[in-house]
Order: structure tokens, then sequence, then C-alpha cells
């Protein structure tokens, strides 16, 4: 393998982890939120109220995927 191949694909690989990084900042970002939403002072039922908005927006079918095994 010459330097110049190894070099692109170091730099694809560093092009791809810096997307994932991003996903993952989203998506820590969004389980903030809910966590907040969730303890913040509301009563339980207008949480649950709320994620069950979300979870119909989201698609179910993802939602149960999302859920361990029984």
């Amino acid at each position: 393998m010459t330097d110049a191949v190894m070099l692109e694909r170091i730099a694809a690989r560093r092009a791809d982890l810096g997307l994932l990084e991003e996903q993952v900042v989203k998506q820590l970002a969004e389980v903030r939120v809910e966590r907040g939403r969730a303890g913040g002072g509301r009563t339980r039922g207008a949480a649950d109220q709320r994620a069950g908005l979300r979870i119909s927006e989201q698609g179910f079918g993802e939602y149960l995927s999302l859920a361990p095994a029984p």
C-alpha cells in the first residue's frame, strides 16, 4: 500500500468519524432534552402524553425495534 493510498484512507475515515460524532452529539442533546421534559416538574401524565406523541410521530415500528426482547 502506498503512502498516498494510506493517507486517503485515513482522511476518509476521519471524515466518517466526524459525521458520526455530529450524530452522537445531536442524539445526546435530544436525550437530555427529553429527560428534562420528563422530569421537569410537570405531572407524569403530561410527560407520558408527550412521549406517546413522539412515539407516534417517529413511527411505532421504530419504537418497538428499540425495545428489549421479552
